[in-house]
């Protein structure tokens, strides 16, 4: 399996637009691997086929730059309805014959009820997207992956702007064994049912968030002793901290801290290839 990093940044992206923060500044500055733009995945099968996770609103500039294969794209799946996961959705809307476009053909969209209802609630899906439902440890099949959403607690039950909705992490596994983690937007804390499926087997690969430093009280993110923690408890081959916010250490300062842990920092057009465990 392969996993190509197209986003590592959180919310706001670093540096973030208007910040003058110290964090910002260094990397208007410094560029390569300090700029980070919003959270987004393609994982390769060995079968050379791929799976999008996430859709920001950047990820055709990462897409286009990285010269990825549009025939290999099997699916999409989305993580939850925040826009800086979804914005790119707009896209697949646009891939239609009224806008000159010559090959609409439906891709699959996997995502929660209300991203749907979100997008396509008053409207049919555009002629480039097939809407499929995900729900909690129910596996399905694309191409050579088995794909389980695993709920992470990201959206609060007592937030009431977060009351209603799900967010997923997803649990990947492909045909030659090899089994990927991604779990952004989401606390270093599990619901049983999450903590079961991951702890399942080991891990070839997680990749996990890691939003802030240290708090404000880490409720919906993780923060760098959070996952250090997660790192204990799942203990994977490879680990990797994406998702990160200007509210972190700059890539260089959070390389040497985790780096010496077995944790690798995510950076933009990162890739990782990983074979099962010999």
């Amino acid at each position: 399996m392969i996993i190509t990093i197209l986003g590592s940044g959180a919310s706001e992206g670093i540096p973030a637009f208007l910040c003058t923060c110290s964090r910002c500044a260094h990397a208007r500055k410094a560029r390569g691997p300090e700029i980070r733009q919003n959270a987004c995945t393609l994982v390769t099968s060995h079968t050379g086929t791929s799976l999008l996770i996430d859709m920001p609103p950047q990820f055709k500039m990462a897409w286009d730059t990285g010269g990825f294969d549009q025939s290999a794209l099997l699916g999409i799946l989305i993580t939850h309805r925040h826009e800086d996961h979804t914005l790119g959705l707009k896209y697949l809307v646009d891939a239609h014959p009224r806008n000159g476009v010559t090959d609409p053909h439906p891709i699959a969209a996997w995502m929660p009820q209300e991203v749907e209802e979100q997008w396509f609630g008053r409207t049919p899906p555009a002629a480039a997207i097939r809407v499929q439902r995900v729900a909690a440890a129910r596996p399905f099949e694309i191409g050579p992956f088995t794909v389980t959403p695993v709920e992470t607690l990201h959206l609060r039950p007592d937030d009431p702007g977060d009351a209603r909705g799900q967010s997923f992490g997803y649990l990947i596994d492909d045909s030659d064994g090899t089994r990927l983690a991604y779990m952004v937007d989401s606390p270093p804390r599990f619901s049983e049912e999450t903590s079961r499926i991951l702890g399942t087997r080991r891990l070839d690969c997680l990749v996990f968030e890691c939003t802030f430093a240290q708090g404000p009280p880490v409720s919906q993110h993780t923060d760098l002793e959070g996952l250090q923690t997660i790192r204990r408890s799942l203990d994977p081959r490879i680990m990797i901290a994406s998702h990160v916010s200007h509210l972190n250490l700059g890539h260089r300062d959070l390389q040497e801290l985790l780096g010496p842990q077995g944790i690798t920092v995510a950076f933009d057009g990162m890739r990782v290839e990983f074979h099962g465990a010999v």
